[in-house]
């Protein structure tokens, strides 16, 4: 069997075999840049979620860079330190010049859309003749706070007010064995610095930093002249990526903490109510004492009114001891005790009589016993206890 070198598919196609596998390598090229593409893309959309510190150690994040001069506005995508030139812009606030960054950053793939997004930082860069750059020795203790030492040091190393200028600085060199620190610090008037911001933002750029390019190619840039113009311009993404973050964190402490709040007001709820009962005790408490001592009183009172006889128990009593020839002109009763005055023929007999009785005790003579010339009787005082009766 002879294997024909060509394929016939139809009246109107016919390929050699070499040009098969041409169009195949063809099409698998475009494939694979199609997958490059889209994995760059996808790479520098899950590097967002990355926090900024940690993607600066893994990598070194994807920047615009515009550097003015003149008229003209260069804009290039640097990546890792490596710059790709995408093209030229009219320096000027116009729709033509916003309309063609878009189109330069339709070159690399993802790139505007991210750009759009608010994904990518932007970095204006001035020439270096619009800066003044000079080096300074300071002590090698000020690099704790070394933007604020140089902040005061403006106004005698260079002719500029500190509120006139942005300035930036970048450590030269360090000797430690002299305790020397050697800075590079470069100075831009505000003025600039606001016209180079407001150009970027009237082309749609929305810088984020504000550099001096380096006085001599190769060589490095001054840093930023504004950093706290970061911190007011934060991308959308940023704001609504960390947005989310504190409400999941918010969401996450919510629940964890809900049943702790739940139990916590339980036990207050148990706590209050057992409060209430003891002082509902407390208070059954003092009125069972109050009773207690109620009853005791009244006991007492009672008692003593059983064990101690009647006013009228007691003249029953004298009526019936007291002889005949003996008569009671005052009688007082008080506090257990009677006393009585009067009249007998025997003021001796009177007292063994009540000594007898079982109503009184300890029958006495309260004054000394006279003769009464004109009854012939014995006048008498006699005071006595009244007994007091058991109670079986």
């Amino acid at each position: 069997m002879t294997v024909s070198p060509a394929v016939t598919a139809g009246p109107a196609l016919s390929l050699t075999l070499p040009g098969l596998f041409l169009v195949m390598a063809r099409h698998l090229a475009i494939a694979l840049e199609s997958a490059r593409a889209f994995f760059r893309w996808w790479a520098a959309e899950l590097a967002f979620l990355v926090p900024k510190l940690l993607r600066k150690r893994l990598r070194a994040d994807d920047v615009l860079a515009v550097a003015l001069e003149g008229g003209q506005a260069t804009l290039s995508h640097e990546v890792a330190g490596k710059a790709c030139e995408l093209g030229q812009i009219p320096a000027e606030a116009t729709k033509a010049a916003s309309a063609k960054v878009l189109k330069l950053l339709g070159r690399v793939p993802g790139l505007r859309e991210r750009f759009a997004a608010g994904r990518v930082p932007v970095t204006l860069r001035l020439p270096a003749d619009q800066a003044l750059r000079t080096q300074l020795a300071l002590p090698l203790a000020a690099e704790q706070n070394l933007r604020q030492v140089l902040a005061f040091q403006l106004d005698r190393r260079t002719p500029f007010q500190a509120d006139t200028v942005h300035f930036a600085h970048r450590v030269v060199r360090r000797d430690d064995a002299a305790k020397l620190l050697e800075v590079e610090l470069t100075v831009v008037p505000r003025s600039v610095v606001a016209a180079a911001i407001a150009l970027g933002r009237a082309i749609g750029l929305r810088p984020s930093a504000v550099e001096v390019a380096a006085p001599a190619p190769g060589g490095a840039s001054s840093g930023n002249l504004v950093p706290e113009h970061e911190d007011q311009h934060r991308r959308p993404a940023t704001i609504m990526m960390r947005a989310a973050v504190a409400g999941l964190a918010l969401a996450a402490l919510a629940a964890l903490y809900q049943p702790i709040y739940a139990a916590r007001r339980t036990a207050d709820g148990l706590q209050h109510r057992m409060q209430g009962a003891k002082e509902l005790a407390l208070q059954g408490r003092k009125l069972k004492d109050e009773v207690a001592k109620l009853t005791e009183a009244e006991e007492f009172l009672v008692g003593g009114k059983r064990e101690t006889p009647s006013a009228t128990e007691i003249l029953f009593e004298l009526t019936r001891v007291l002889p005949d020839d003996t008569w009671v002109n005052d009688l007082h009763v008080a506090a257990g005790e009677v006393r009585i005055s009067g009249f007998s023929k025997s003021a001796s007999t009177v007292i063994k009589l009540l000594e007898q009785s079982g109503v009184f005790a300890g029958p006495q003579f309260r004054s000394a016993v006279t003769q009464d010339q004109a009854s012939g009787k014995e006048k008498f005082e006699i005071t006595a206890k009244i007994a007091k009766r058991s109670i079986s």
